[in-house]
C-alpha cells in the first residue's frame, strides 16, 4: 500500500522537493484550469503550463510518478454549470490526448452527481455525460494504445443508481478490452453523511478484483486505486485487501494499492499537534505534538531547510503566524505512511489475513480475531483504540463474505446483488432520478 500526495499548487519548490523524497507518487488535479466561469482550453493552457514546470522542477528529477485527476469534482461542487459540462469532457480529453507525454497515470473523467444542479441528478443524465466521457477516453485508448496503461478507470457505486449506470456502461462501450488499472471513487464525506465507521469500498475492490482475473489474465500487475481516502481504518483496511489479493493471486501477480488524500497537509496546516510516529518497529515511538520532534528526526525529514522548519516550530511554540503554512506537511506526510508501515507489519505479525481465508467460519474468525484485538489494542496503545478495533471488526466481517464469494462462488450475478445490499445498508441516500 502506498500513499500519493495531494499536490498544493501554492507550494514551493522547496517543500516540493522534502515531500518527493517522501512521496515520490504525486496527485495533480486539472481543477485549477476548469473551474473558472468562461473555462476552456485557453483557462486549462494555463494551468498545464503550471503543471509542466512543477513536473519538469520536482517530478522528473525526483523520478517520480505524476497521477492526473480530471478536476471531476468541480462538477460536483456545482461550480460547472449543466450547459458546460460537455465543454468540461472536451476539454479534459483535449489534456489526456496532447499531453499524453507529460505524466504516468491519469484517472478517467466521473460525473456522478451533482450538490447543485438537480438537472444533472437523473439517471438519464449521468449516464448520458458519462457515456460522453468515458466514449472519447475509450477512442483515445483505441488511437494511442500506450494510454492504456496509464489510465485509471474510476468505479462508483455508493448508490444503486450509480453502481447500475457504471456497470452499464464498462460492459457497454466493452472497456474490459481496454482498462488495466482501476480506481473506486465517489467516498469523501460518506461517513459524515452516514454517520458509520467502516470501510465502503470492500464491496468494489472484489469487483475489481474478479474484472481483472476475468480479463487481464496475461497481466502481471493488478492496479486499484482508492480515492480520497486518509481515515486509520480504511487505511487498515486497504493493506489487509492488499495482502489477500496477494494471496488469492500468488507470485505471478503483483498487487498494487495505492491511495490520496489531501488531508495530512491540511491537519498540518490548521495547526493540529499530532500524533506524530517514528519510523520504527515499535507504534510506541511518537510524539505528541510538532515541538516535541528531536532535530535528528527533523532532519530525516526535511534535511537541509531544518533550520527553516525549527524557526517555525518556535513561532508556533509562540503562537505566532508560520512563515509557510505548509510547513509542517512532510512531517505529517511522513508520520501517516509510517503509520501505514506499522498496520502491514501487524497484518503480517497476526497473519490476519490468512485467518480469513483458512478459517472454517466466521464465527471461527471473530473468535480468533477478538483475542488478536485484545493484544493489539494492549501493545499498541498509542495508535489503536476502541473505535479504531472496533471499524476493524466490522471491515472484517464485511471483508469475510467477499472473501468467500471470491473461493468458493464467483457469479457476478450474485456480486451484484451483494454490492447492492451493502448500499442498502450503510444507507446513503440515492440522489439520482
Amino acid at each position: 500500500m502506498r500513499y500519493i500526495y495531494v499536490v498544493d499548487s501554492a507550494a514551493d519548490d522547496e517543500l516540493g522537493k522534502v515531500i518527493s523524497k517522501i512521496s515520490p507518487e504525486c496527485l495533480y488535479s486539472l481543477i485549477g484550469g476548469l473551474k473558472q466561469k468562461q473555462f476552456g482550453i485557453d483557462t486549462l493552457c494555463k494551468e498545464v503550463s503550471r503543471i509542466n514546470k512543477f513536473r519538469s522542477r520536482i517530478v522528473i528529477p525526483s523520478k517520480g510518478v505524476q497521477y492526473m485527476d480530471s478536476g471531476g469534482y468541480s462538477i460536483i461542487q456545482g461550480q460547472v454549470s449543466p450547459g458546460s459540462v460537455r465543454r468540461f469532457i472536451k476539454c479534459y480529453n483535449a489534456y489526456v490526448e496532447n499531453e499524453i507525454d507529460n505524466y504516468e497515470r491519469v484517472f478517467s473523467l466521473d460525473i456522478p452527481f451533482s450538490k447543485k444542479y438537480s438537472a444533472i441528478n437523473t439517471v438519464d443524465a449521468i449516464y448520458e455525460l458519462n457515456r460522453e466521457s468515458l466514449s472519447d477516453l475509450r477512442e483515445l485508448m483505441v488511437k494511442y494504445p500506450d494510454l492504456r496503461d496509464k489510465v485509471y478507470f474510476v468505479w462508483h457505486f455508493k448508490m444503486n443508481s450509480q453502481y447500475g449506470i457504471w456497470k452499464k456502461l464498462y460492459d457497454e462501450l466493452d472497456l474490459k478490452s481496454y482498462i488495466k488499472n482501476r480506481a473506486i471513487g465517489g467516498m469523501v464525506g460518506m461517513r459524515e453523511v452516514t454517520k458509520k465507521s467502516f470501510s465502503p469500498f470492500t464491496p468494489m475492490a472484489y469487483k475489481c478484483l474478479i474484472d481483472f482475473v476475468q480479463n487481464n489474465e496475461t497481466e502481471k500487475e493488478f492496479s486499484l486505486h482508492f480515492l480520497g481516502m486518509h481515515i486509520n481504518y480504511d487505511r487498515f483496511q486497504i493493506a489487509l485487501l492488499e495482502k489477500l489479493f496477494q494471496n488469492y493471486l500468488g507470485d505471478y501477480v503483483s498487487v498494487n494499492m495505492t491511495y490520496d488524500s489531501i488531508s495530512y497537509a491540511q491537519t498540518a496546516r490548521m495547526g493540529n499537534s499530532g500524533p506524530i510516529y517514528l519510523d520504527s518497529n515499535d507504534a510506541n515511538l511518537w510524539f505528541g505534538n510538532v515541538k516535541d520532534v528531536p532535530e535528528r528526526i527533523l532532519q530525516s525529514v526535511y534535511g537541509d531547510i531544518t533550520p527553516q522548519i525549527l524557526e517555525e516550530i518556535r513561532l508556533r511554540s509562540c503562537k505566532q503566524k508560520l512563515v509557510n503554512c505548509n510547513s509542517f506537511a512532510p512531517l505529517f506526510i511522513s508520520s501517516n505512511i509510517n503509520e501505514d508501515r506499522v498496520f502491514e507489519r501487524i497484518i503480517d505479525k497476526y497473519e490476519i489475513a490468512k485467518i480469513i481465508v483458512t478459517s472454517s467460519s466466521s464465527s471461527v474468525v471473530a473468535c480468533k480475531l477478538r483475542s488478536i484485538l485484545s493484544e493489539i489494542e494492549e501493545s499498541y496503545k498509542s495508535m489503536f483504540n476502541r473505535e479504531f478495533l472496533k471499524s476493524i471488526a466490522e471491515n472484517i466481517e464485511a471483508t469475510i463474505v467477499f472473501d468467500r464469494w471470491f473461493r468458493c462462488s464467483r457469479d457476478l450475478i450474485q456480486l451484484d446483488e451483494l454490492i447492492k445490499s451493502f448500499n442498502s445498508w450503510h444507507g446513503f441516500a440515492d440522489l439520482l432520478k
